[in-house]
Formats: C-alpha cells, sequence, structure tokens
C-alpha cells in the first residue's frame, strides 16, 4: 500500500512540476474570468474597470492593471455546475424549469408561491407552463422576457411580397427568407439585403 501511495504521489508530483514548468497560456499578469451573457455592454464595463484600475493607481510597474478581467460565456455547462455546488447566480437570472426541476437542484414553492400570491395565475398567466413542472411551482416570472422579430412590412412590398403571416413555421420562415433575399439582392453584385439579424 505504501509503494503505490509513493507512486501515486510522485506522478502527481511530476504532473504538478510539469505544469509549473510549462508556459503553456500563461499570461504575464493574473486575470479572472467573468462568466456573463456576452454583450457589448459587458465588453465596455470590462475596459472601464481597465480603466478604473489604471486611473487610482492599481498598476504594475509598468503602468498596465495588477490583474485582467477576462470575459466568457455562460453556458449550460456552467449553469449546471453552479447548480449542482449550490452558488447558482445563473440560475437566478434565468430558470430553465424543464431542465433542472427533473434533476432536484430547484425548490418546489407551489404553497409558498399560493400563500403569498405568487402563483403563476398572479401576473403573467401565459407564462404559467414555463413555472412549472409535474403540477409543481418552481419559480416566479419577475423579470419576464420574449423575443420578437420585428418585420419592416414597407420592405416586403417594395420588393414585391407580402408581409410575412403573424404567425408562421420553421419552413415558412425559411422559404419567405430565402425568396425575400433573393427579391432584394437581385442585379447586385453581393448580398447587401439580409432578411433578419442575430437573434437573442
Amino acid at each position: 500500500m505504501r509503494k503505490r501511495f509513493a507512486i501515486i504521489a510522485l506522478l502527481l508530483g511530476l504532473a504538478s512540476a510539469y505544469t509549473a514548468l510549462t508556459p503553456g497560456e500563461r499570461e504575464a499578469r493574473p486575470s479572472i474570468s467573468w462568466t456573463a451573457g456576452l454583450s457589448q455592454d459587458r465588453v465596455e464595463q470590462v475596459a472601464a474597470f481597465h480603466e478604473w484600475m489604471k486611473k487610482t493607481g492599481r498598476v504594475d510597474e509598468n503602468g498596465e492593471p495588477l490583474f485582467t478581467v477576462k470575459l466568457e460565456t455562460a453556458d449550460n455547462q456552467s449553469t449546471l455546475i453552479q447548480a449542482v455546488s449550490g452558488m447558482a447566480g445563473d440560475l437566478i437570472d434565468h430558470v430553465p424549469v424543464k431542465r433542472f426541476a427533473p434533476m432536484g437542484v430547484l425548490e418546489d414553492i407551489t404553497e409558498f408561491a399560493r400563500e403569498n400570491g405568487l402563483d403563476p395565475g398572479s401576473n403573467y398567466g401565459a407564462a404559467g407552463d414555463l413555472l412549472m413542472y409535474g403540477g409543481r411551482q418552481y419559480a416566479y416570472a419577475c423579470n419576464l422576457a420574449a423575443p420578437a422579430l420585428l418585420c419592416n412590412a414597407d420592405l416586403f412590398r417594395k420588393y414585391g411580397m407580402e408581409p410575412p403571416p403573424e404567425e408562421w413555421t420553421p419552413e415558412e420562415f425559411e422559404s419567405i427568407g430565402l425568396e425575400f433575399i433573393r427579391r432584394a439582392n437581385e442585379g447586385r453584385p453581393r448580398q447587401e439585403v439580409f432578411f433578419a439579424g442575430a437573434m437573442p
């Protein structure tokens, strides 16, 4: 047993030494990773923070900030890790109830919500199903958002098309979009008119 322990300790020691001596992706200054929804606001906030560090003298001998903040996008994996660790900041902002309730990482608030007027029917009834799993409530819609696609009906008419219907299937969306792009860019050397921009 001692021999096995000594071998494992030796291997871990060698791996540690290799890691410490290999520059790899090591940076000149320490960095803090900020996992957030990536947006222009976040980029500007990081730049402003670095400027603040410089203005307030939190710099090294070269006048650079003592450390940097690197942005990383929040993804499903980080949310899952937060959920099982009990430190789930991303779950507070947006709760995919149907995903996390079956895992047992969300608390059933059905009785509490009913007693305090926070049941799904108390604010936006159409979102009620998003808050429930198995007939039980796990969230409350306090900051509800719905993505939308705005349409410039005049632009469709300009290219000889009827504006899209209010409700459409993914197949209809694709065929209308392709036809719109074909008509709008006809005679142009390259595509200059697009059907839809980035969607949140």
